[in-house]
C-alpha cells in the first residue's frame, strides 16, 4: 500500500502504459536474477489502503488491519472471511 501518488514523469508514464494494457497503475512486473539464474516473472501490486479494501470485496478475504509507519508504504494483513473457507 502506498500513500501519495507519484509525480515523477517516468512513474506516471509507466502507470499510463499499465492502464493502456488493462493493468492496474501500481502493478509492477519483477524478475529476480542471480548471475545467470533468473527467477520466473512475478507481479507486484502497489495500491492505496482504499484500493486494497476494494480489491478484497467478493474474494473471500477481508483486510484485518493495515500496518503503517511514517514512510510511504504499508502492509495489509488479510484474513479469510468467516463462512468462506
Amino acid at each position: 500500500m502506498t500513500r501519495p501518488r507519484p509525480t515523477n514523469p517516468v512513474h506516471l508514464a509507466y502507470q499510463e502504459r499499465n492502464r493502456r494494457r488493462g493493468r492496474m497503475p501500481g502493478q509492477l512486473r519483477l524478475r529476480i536474477r542471480w548471475r545467470d539464474l533468473p527467477d520466473p516473472w512475478c507481479d507486484y501490486l502497489i495500491v492505496s489502503p482504499r484500493e486494497m479494501e476494494e480489491l478484497a470485496v467478493g474474494t473471500g478475504w477481508r483486510v484485518q488491519r493495515l500496518v503503517r509507519d511514517d514512510g510511504p508504504y504499508g502492509v495489509a494483513v488479510l484474513d479469510a472471511e468467516k463462512g468462506k473457507d
